[in-house]
């Protein structure tokens, strides 16, 4: 009977995982590293930055999105809102049917001197964003303010909150 030849295949030795890192980033690199002579880099930046584990991935996609806060205290509801670079005068806020909406627009700015653009990662365009208000908001007497790029809303409570538990009767035949 021939004897088996046996190959043993090359090992390779782990990678450390770095504090904080995703553990398939090293994969990641990897790949982005295969790829890259197709794909070159412009300003420093490559087709692969829009990782889902890198800080600030897919921020293009939720830029539109305002990002905020919400309180609840004692006698009130806050929702505060980042709006950075839009005007008070670009976003509006109702109340309709228990839902709370703040909408906007950020504009673009104009270039006086006409320059070619060659990175731009700044969003302009509509955004909007809708809250449920709880059973004990008084939709009637909600306010606003817009201070230094951070729009605030204070939603007040009821005084005399209403019944959360109601009790049904059971009628038998």
């Amino acid at each position: 009977m021939a004897d088996k030849a046996t190959r043993q295949m090359p090992t390779r030795q782990p990678v450390p995982a770095e504090s904080g890192r995703h553990p398939l980033m090293g994969l990641r690199d990897e790949v982005d590293r295969l790829f890259g002579s197709f794909f070159p880099a412009a300003f420093g930046r490559s087709l692969f930055d829009l990782d889902p584990w890198r800080p600030g991935a897919f921020r293009v996609m939720s830029d539109m999105t305002p990002q905020v806060d919400v309180k609840e205290l004692a006698d009130h509801y806050e929702i505060a809102a980042e709006l950075p670079g839009v005007e008070a005068k670009d976003v509006k806020v109702t109340v309709d049917q228990g839902m709370l909406d703040i909408r906007g627009e950020k504009h673009t700015e104009t270039d006086t001197d006409k320059g070619e653009v060659h990175l731009s990662e700044r969003s302009f365009g509509s955004f909007a964003r809708a809250f449920r208000l709880p059973q004990d908001a008084d939709a009637d007497a909600i306010g606003a303010e817009f201070v230094n790029g951070v729009l605030t809303v204070t939603v007040p409570k009821h005084e005399t909150a209403p019944k959360t538990v109601k009790d049904i009767e059971i009628k038998a035949h």
